[in-house]
């Protein structure tokens, strides 16, 4: 047996000690010392947040970020200007209501007198082409000024009898070809080119109908 120590150390000193030494060996942790997280056991902490409020917040997030760019495309809009018509629309849609015109002027000369109807209907097939022609340089939408290309043409009236009615038909492209000469200023080249042959073919027409048959 091993000789008690001597001195001032009891028995209950010695004890104490050894205890201490066991404690140590056991958890490592000096002893005296409190485990780990015993110092703040006392302390509360934030609950986690729980799945459907992480959904939640996810869901939040993301329409907010959905929305943003289409808030600022909208702050951008701006009304657009009006395009600023061109001089020769006013020209060619006077043109076009001309052609028109002859056609149902030509339509009601030949139902009204149907033994004209032959000797008409080059004349009449010139005009639908020139009309065809017109409307292709037409640009719709140039503005909400600009006069329709298509207006309903006004049933014309006839005089009686067959010579006044292509007197009447003569004058008519008298006056549609003296109105191509004057816009040829005002329309740009191509245009001009386009409404100088239709005046020079509505001249030629005056001169059908002043023929004798």
């Amino acid at each position: 047996m091993s000789p008690l120590p001597t001195g001032d150390l009891s028995l209950k000193t010695i004890d104490s000690q050894t205890r201490q030494r066991s404690f140590e060996q056991l958890t490592g942790v000096p002893y005296g010392m409190l485990a780990p997280g015993r110092a703040d056991a006392g302390q509360e902490r934030d609950p986690l947040p729980t799945s459907t409020e992480r959904l939640r917040r996810r869901a939040v997030l993301g329409a907010l970020a959905a929305g943003l760019p289409v808030l600022t495309s909208c702050s951008k809009d701006k009304p657009r200007p009006m395009p600023t018509p061109r001089p020769d629309v006013a020209v060619l849609t006077g043109a076009i209501t001309t052609e028109q015109s002859l056609i149902a002027l030509y339509g009601a000369v030949g139902t009204a007198h149907p033994a004209l109807q032959a000797r008409l209907a080059p004349l009449l097939s010139h005009h639908k082409q020139h009309l065809t022609v017109l409307q292709r340089h037409y640009r719709p939408g140039t503005t909400t000024g600009s006069p329709s290309p298509t207006p309903s043409p006004v049933a014309p009236t006839l005089p009686s009898g067959q010579s006044r009615a292509l007197a009447a038909l003569r004058t008519a492209e008298l006056q549609a070809a003296a109105a191509r000469t004057r816009d040829l200023a005002a329309v740009p080249a191509g245009l001009a080119q386009l409404f100088a042959s239709i005046s020079t073919c509505e001249a030629a027409h005056a001169a059908l109908l002043g023929a004798p048959a």
